[in-house]
């Protein structure tokens, strides 16, 4: 009786230091996922201020202007796509008589 409360004790205890174990470790993965979220978000936020910074120094009347003066011949990238080719039409066909 006595070695099976030692062995039971014993089991108890290295559940018990697996369960924490695998605690430890989820919270060490929260965490680093908690750290890339912050780098993305400040990726993303370096990303905008980029734009920020480029769309005000972009004068569109100027840059028209200078694509006038080199006689450039470019087309708009925002325009819409082009639609896609349409299938040709199937003749309509006939039920067939016995």
């Amino acid at each position: 009786m006595y070695l099976k409360s030692i062995a039971m004790i014993l089991c108890l205890a290295a559940t018990g230091a697996a369960i924490l174990s695998l605690r430890q470790q989820r919270w060490q993965v929260e965490h680093q996922v908690a750290n890339m979220h912050r780098q993305i978000e400040n990726a993303r936020r370096s990303v905008w201020e980029s734009q920020v910074k480029v769309t005000a120094q972009l004068k569109p009347a100027a840059l028209e202007h200078r694509i006038e003066m080199a006689n450039l011949d470019l087309m708009p990238l925002t325009g819409a796509p082009p639609a896609p080719p349409q299938p040709a039409p199937q003749p309509a066909r006939t039920p067939r008589r016995r």
